[in-house]
C-alpha cells in the first residue's frame, strides 16, 4: 500500500506551546543582542581611553624636550593598544662605522632616559608587570647597511637594544619583566630609503592595556572631583 504524503506544516496541537517557543527566541535575540552591545562598547570605551592615555603620554614626553630632541624623537603611529616611537640614529649614535658608532652618545642617552621616566610614571602597577597601564615595552634596535655585513648588523642591533633596556632598568626604574628587547639588523624596511642613516634609528614601542586606562581615567576623574 502507497504511503500518502501531505504538503502542509504540522503546527503544534497546542498553541500555547508555539507562542512559548516565539517568546524563548525573542528572549534569546535579545539577550544575544544586548551582550554584543555590551562587548562592543566595552571595546569602544577602552579603545578611546587608550587613545587618550597616548596622548597624554606624548604630550608629558615632547613637553620636556627641546625643539631639536623633538626632531629625532618622532611619534610615528598610534594603532589600538599599540603605540611607536621612533629615534632617529643621526643624533643617538656618531657617525661612521665604529666601535663608538654603536653606542648611545650623551645626547642619545640623556633623552632615552627623559623618555624612559615618562614611561615610568604611567607604568601603572610596576611590581605586577602587565598589571600596570602597560601590557609590555619593546625595544628594537636597527642598523644600516653601511655598518657591516649581515652578522655584524645583527649584533649591533641586538647591542642598542639592550643598551637602552639596562638605561630603562637602571636609570628609569622601569620593571625589567615589562621589557622586551630585539635587534633588526637592517631588515625592517619600515623606513628604509636613498638616506641609508635612516634605517640607524632605534623604535621603542609601548603596548597598552585597555581595560588599565579605563581605571586610569576614573582614578584621574575621581581625585579632580575631590579637589
Amino acid at each position: 500500500m502507497r504511503r500518502a504524503y501531505r504538503d502542509s506544516i504540522d503546527f503544534p496541537a497546542n498553541p500555547f506551546v508555539a507562542f512559548a517557543d516565539f517568546i524563548l527566541m525573542i528572549l534569546v535575540l535579545v539577550t544575544l543582542g544586548f551582550i554584543y552591545q555590551n562587548v562592543y562598547n566595552d571595546e569602544v570605551i577602552q579603545r578611546l581611553a587608550v587613545q587618550r592615555l597616548q596622548g597624554l603620554l606624548q604630550k608629558d614626553f615632547y613637553g620636556g624636550l627641546d625643539d631639536g630632541q623633538r626632531r629625532f624623537a618622532i611619534e610615528k603611529f598610534k594603532d589600538g593598544d599599540l603605540q611607536r616611537f621612533t629615534f632617529d640614529g643621526a643624533y643617538l649614535y656618531n657617525k661612521g662605522v665604529n666601535e663608538e658608532s654603536s653606542k648611545l652618545n650623551n645626547s642619545g642617552r640623556m633623552l632615552l632616559v627623559k623618555f624612559g621616566k615618562v614611561l615610568h610614571e604611567y607604568e601603572g602597577d610596576s611590581t605586577r608587570p602587565g598589571y600596570g597601564l602597560f601590557k609590555r615595552i619593546s625595544i628594537q634596535g636597527n642598523c644600516d647597511k653601511s655598518e657591516g655585513d649581515d652578522d655584524t648588523l645583527w649584533k649591533i642591533s641586538q647591542a642598542r637594544a639592550r643598551e637602552v633596556a639596562e638605561i630603562f632598568q637602571r636609570d628609569c626604574k622601569i620593571n625589567p619583566e615589562l621589557i622586551e628587547a630585539t635587534g633588526r639588523g637592517s631588515w625592517d624596511k619600515s623606513t628604509l630609503s636613498s638616506d641609508m642613516l635612516k634605517n640607524r634609528r632605534l623604535d621603542i614601542v609601548v603596548y597598552y592595556s585597555g581595560a588599565r586606562a579605563v581605571e586610569f581615567e576614573k582614578k584621574i576623574q575621581s581625585q579632580q572631583i575631590l579637589r
